[in-house]
């Protein structure tokens, strides 16, 4: 039998459907290579007429997405008290520069694999087209489950994180407030609320609002530049880039140097969200990519220019590590501007880009969740989280989901803040392990598969030394998330992050081979045999699931 007829009778034993037609006879098939098939997502309800996600983003509104997700200038004035704690100034800003670079190889790697295969699943999907065959469906169960689950946890994050600078607010303009534990909860659960029904009703206008909001971002960027700048008080250089004093209080400076450089991971991840919005995006093998990178770039410059004059700012470090508003945000722009209504000014009006950026962290988690869902994993079809609302156009059942768990995650901080800000540090470890996985696997087969076929978007001969900066930058930080902030530690202090991964690895490997192994069949694809160059393509099959065979080639 020749391989175009070998071929041909392959992928008709991979489908449970194909499109009816007349097979093509070895004469008239077209010349057959399963290392070139070229892939789609199945529309899984375009079977039975039920409505799609409509393409609605540009590059422009991705970027905007992006830029919002990162929120990197924001970021690193949140995080700039643990640099204080590990490490000093110069952790932060070296550490903002060093990952800026790492970082900056990573997401090239993630966006040529976007480019590759735009598609909503991202990490697990592109695990499971490179992973062996004999773990493909493992690997893609973990994968997606890591993957889904640290997206969860970003969107009580990004609660908390607003939540504290409201209760800030209130006490800045209101001393006689006396702030409870439970004040955050019930703010959280309202913010939570709103950005629900945000994700539903304004899903035609996400684009245009994104794109808005991210202007307003911008100019209120120039807008703090300007007033720290203005006050004419500074810190001493040798204080921003040389000192490296840490109130980190262990004997291990080189590993309390570590833990602050790694803190600025947090504030560069997040660019890749807008992946999954892929079968949303018009173009998304040339848009999703270039806007990926874009707001990563600006992102960065912003990040490292607040950084510094934020730096400069600082008169009271001890203030910063114990804020009487308990927010570091207000705290920093208290001193650097030497004003209460400066300092509450700057902390009422970034609440706009902030709710908007949580409206879009859900948007993106529930079509995660969705993705998942329609490829078999939760329980999805008694949920209904694998459906499209046909309404509103948009995942319901999973933005509901997603937004009960989050309300569920948030009671935590009732107990104790300490465990759920371990549930923030799990989305950062979470994440970049996904990218550890799905970066080496990609590298793998650039180094022995010479027949690999890129997207429009890729890094020519340049691929495999980024992908290797890129893994060992992912490793780095792997490793020192999980480090406590301070010493001694106990069940107060202690980073929950490592736990927390641990026991979510525990639970999906155990429902993987308790039952997930007997019915979870992976990304399910579609699959068009393309001939030669130049030429149309064959019979198309709507539901190929080649990557449980151990047949097909990667």
């Amino acid at each position: 039998m020749s391989d175009t007829s070998l071929a041909m009778s392959k992928l008709s034993r991979w489908t449970t459907s194909a499109i009816e037609a007349p097979s093509p006879t070895i004469s008239e098939a077209p010349t057959v290579n399963i290392k070139n098939l070229a892939i789609e997502r199945v529309d899984s309800y375009k079977q039975n007429n039920s409505p799609r996600l409509r393409r609605e983003w540009s590059f422009w509104s991705l970027f905007a997405f992006s830029t919002l997700i990162l929120q990197t200038w924001e970021a690193a004035a949140s995080l700039l008290a643990q640099s204080f704690l590990n490490g000093g100034p110069s952790a932060l800003l070296y550490g903002c520069i060093g990952l800026a670079i790492g970082t900056s190889c990573m997401y090239a790697s993630l966006a040529e694999l976007a480019s590759l295969q735009p598609m909503i699943g991202a990490q697990y999907v592109w695990t499971a087209q490179f992973a062996p065959r004999r773990f493909r469906l493992f690997a893609a169960w973990i994968q997606g489950w890591l993957t889904t689950l640290a997206w969860q946890s970003v969107v009580p994050g990004l609660a908390y994180v607003t939540a504290i600078q409201i209760r800030g607010a209130i006490i800045l303009l209101a001393p006689t407030y006396r702030p409870q534990d439970w004040h955050i909860c019930l703010i959280m659960i309202g913010l939570l609320l709103f950005s629900c029904m945000a994700a539903v009703l304004w899903k035609r206008s996400l684009p245009m609002v994104a794109i808005l909001v991210a202007v307003f971002y911008f100019l209120i960027f120039f807008a703090v530049l300007a007033a720290v700048l203005d006050r004419g008080h500074y810190a001493s250089s040798s204080f921003v880039w040389q000192d490296n004093q840490s109130f980190y209080t262990g004997d291990m400076p080189g590993v309390s140097y570590c833990v602050g450089f790694v803190t600025m991971a947090a504030v560069f991840t997040g660019s890749e969200s807008i992946v999954h919005l892929a079968e949303e995006a018009h173009h998304p093998e040339v848009t999703v990519p270039r806007a990926m990178m874009t707001s990563f770039v600006v992102g960065t410059i912003g990040a490292f220019a607040m950084s510094v004059v934020l730096l400069y700012g600082v008169t009271d470090v001890v203030a910063i590590l114990n804020p009487t508003t308990g927010s570091l945000w207000i705290e920093l722009f208290r001193q650097a501007t030497g004003s209460d209504a400066a300092a509450a000014a700057l902390t009422i009006l970034p609440l706009v880009i902030q709710m908007t950026s949580l409206t879009l962290a859900l948007t993106s988690a529930s079509r995660l969740t969705w993705a998942f869902s329609r490829d078999g994993a939760f329980l999805g079809k008694a949920l209904y989280l694998d459906q499209i609302s046909p309404t509103y156009g948009v995942p319901l059942y999973a933005i509901i989901a997603n937004t009960t768990v989050s309300v569920l995650l948030s009671l935590i901080v009732i107990g104790s803040p300490v465990v759920f800000q371990g549930i923030l540090s799990f989305a950062a470890l979470s994440n970049y392990t996904s990218y550890l996985i799905t970066i080496a696997l990609f590298l793998y087969h650039r180094l022995v598969n010479k027949g690999l076929v890129y997207g429009p978007w890729h890094l020519g001969k340049l691929g495999v030394p980024i992908n290797i900066v890129a893994t060992c930058l992912c490793t780095f930080v792997i490793v020192f998330i999980p480090f406590p902030l301070v010493y001694p530690v106990n069940w107060g202090n202690m980073n929950y992050a490592g736990p927390v991964f641990g026991l979510i690895l525990v639970i999906t490997t155990a429902t993987w081979f308790i039952g997930a192994r007997h019915y979870f069949r992976g990304p399910v694809l579609q699959i068009r045999v393309a001939g030669e160059a130049g030429q149309g393509g064959g019979n198309v099959f709507s539901r190929a699931e080649w990557l449980n065979d151990d047949n097909v080639e990667s």
